[in-house]
């Protein structure tokens, strides 16, 4: 199994907060099957603000360009397991983010 963390900001409240996800690794940064479809909290606040910090693999990164997109465009990078089950539960949407830099800890 994998997971990460996405460290963001209430776009409302201003409060930190992290949320856990299943990121997978891309040409230029990341990619996230929305699970939970478009619509939830994390996601708008990561739109919303352009940035975010993901925690993965025990590495820590600033990703910016949040993109939402067809899950169809970024299924190359999941397991052929992880593109089935997403079929299986209807995941539409996947988000896109672009590495800009480690940070180190």
């Amino acid at each position: 199994a994998y997971a990460g963390i996405v460290r963001h900001v209430g776009r409302v409240s201003g409060r930190a907060y992290e949320t856990p996800v299943s990121p997978v690794p891309t040409d230029d940064g990341f990619a996230i099957a929305l699970v939970y479809g478009n619509r939830t909290s994390w996601l708008r606040n990561v739109l919303a603000s352009g940035q975010a910090t993901l925690v993965t693999e025990g590495e820590t990164w600033e990703v910016d360009q949040p993109e939402l997109v067809p899950m169809g465009t970024v299924e190359r990078w999941f397991t052929p397991g992880d593109v089935r089950s997403f079929k299986r539960m209807r995941v539409v949407d996947a988000l896109r983010l672009h590495r800009v830099r480690a940070v180190q800890g």
